[in-house]
């Protein structure tokens, strides 16, 4: 994947630091037929940071763009006020040759490409609402995946610095604020990963209003 960008990424690197910090966690309210499971959908995803976004003059412009037979193309880029701009390409496979298959494909690619820029993390509702009822967490809950653990670290970095808590490393913060050892984020089932993201966002919140 090629990243093409700006010659100056100073405004919206900041930009982007401020955004990502006030991310809301995407709901997974959508469910998967095949898999009878829960997936945040992209309108979950655009939900999530739509006010972010527009609150930091970033705004996201996602099209498709032609590749190889058999597959469709998805370019998003990121454009700040300022002129400054970050964009990518991916790609997916169609399991489908057909237009309806493309416009799947098309729909995968902007929620993927969209959480990924801006460090989006999806979790269950009830997970979500977990985060403001911290408690025991049955060992059966379901850890994060890597992916969402890359995601967390992304945000935390953002919400955490120049916190008390900026020096602590993200499984120290983790540990401290679910209460058992972490030894990374991949660790934390999902009601603890959106109890996390809640305490580094409050965290975040309260410097702010010092």
């Amino acid at each position: 994947m090629t990243i093409n960008h700006s010659e100056s990424l100073a405004n919206i690197g900041a930009a982007l630091s401020r955004t990502q910090a006030s991310v809301k966690v995407a709901l997974k309210e959508a469910v998967n037929p095949h898999l009878k499971s829960k997936y945040a959908d992209l309108p979950s995803v655009w939900e999530a940071c739509r006010s972010a976004l527009a609150e930091n003059n970033l705004s996201v412009v996602q099209l498709p763009v032609s590749d190889d037979p058999g597959y469709v193309a998805l370019e998003t880029m990121l454009l700040h006020a300022s002129g400054e701009y970050l964009s990518a390409r991916c790609r997916v496979k169609l399991q489908r040759d057909d237009p309806q298959g493309a416009g799947s494909g098309l729909t995968y690619l902007r929620r993927y490409a969209l959480s990924a820029a801006l460090g989006i993390v999806a979790e269950d509702d009830d997970d979500a609402q977990a985060a403001t009822q911290p408690g025991e967490h049955p060992p059966t809950l379901r850890q994060i995946s890597a992916e969402a653990a890359g995601r967390l670290a992304v945000q935390l970095g953002a919400l955490l610095s120049g916190t008390p808590h900026a020096a602590m490393t993200h499984p120290e913060y983790a540990s401290h604020v679910v209460g058992r050892p972490i030894r990374e984020l991949t660790d934390l089932s999902t009601r603890e990963a959106a109890e996390l993201y809640a305490a580094a966002r409050a965290a975040h919140k309260e410097v702010q209003a010092a």
